[in-house]
């Protein structure tokens, strides 16, 4: 079983294939790559869609929005006054300390804190647990928090630059968020 599949090129694919000759694989994904998606409907491999969401998920509201303070401050807010937590993503390292200070400086109540896959691993995980401990309010990050993050309390992102990413990044984003019974 292979989850987010669009993570997994067709060499790699070939390669567990040639490893083992007759087994049958599940690839798990919310956006199937396009060759996965003609292969199928090509009648070549067969998919299944899973339409039916779990009964205590509410849908994502999503709104596209240009960046200003304000729209930045009232999505923060609202999401921790009803004791939540938010991701923050940009998607340029060199950039995120610059974003964490204007945060801190707009936002002197909010606690933030950063992370980004350049960093060690250690110091990645150390930071994960931190804000799974509510630690902190808001987590500015790269695009690292679209590989599997599961926290509930999240439930709102903020993606910055949304036009620099791919649309299989913005949805797996978009679907860290709303893994709870609360509104995303």
């Amino acid at each position: 079983v292979v989850d987010d599949e669009h993570k997994f090129g067709v060499r790699q694919k070939e390669g567990v294939k040639k490893v083992s000759p007759g087994v049958n694989m599940l690839y798990m994904s919310a956006t199937p790559i396009p060759r996965t998606l003609k292969m199928a409907l090509s009648n070549i491999t067969s998919i299944s869609t899973l339409s039916t969401p779990p009964s205590f998920k509410l849908p994502t509201t999503t709104y596209v929005d240009l960046f200003s303070l304000e729209v930045v401050r009232g999505a923060i807010f609202s999401e921790i006054s009803r004791g939540g937590q938010v991701f923050f993503v940009h998607n340029q390292v060199r950039g995120i300390p610059a974003l964490v200070s204007f945060l801190k400086k707009h936002l002197p109540s909010v606690r933030v804190e950063f992370l980004h896959g350049q960093e060690p691993g250690k110091l990645i995980e150390k930071k994960m647990e931190a804000f799974i401990s509510k630690k902190y309010d808001v987590l500015v990050a790269s695009s690292i928090v679209e590989n599997g993050i599961d926290i509930p309390s999240v439930n709102t992102i903020i993606i910055n630059n949304a036009h620099l990413l791919g649309l299989s990044q913005l949805y797996q984003m978009r679907g860290r968020v709303g893994r709870s019974s609360e509104p995303s």
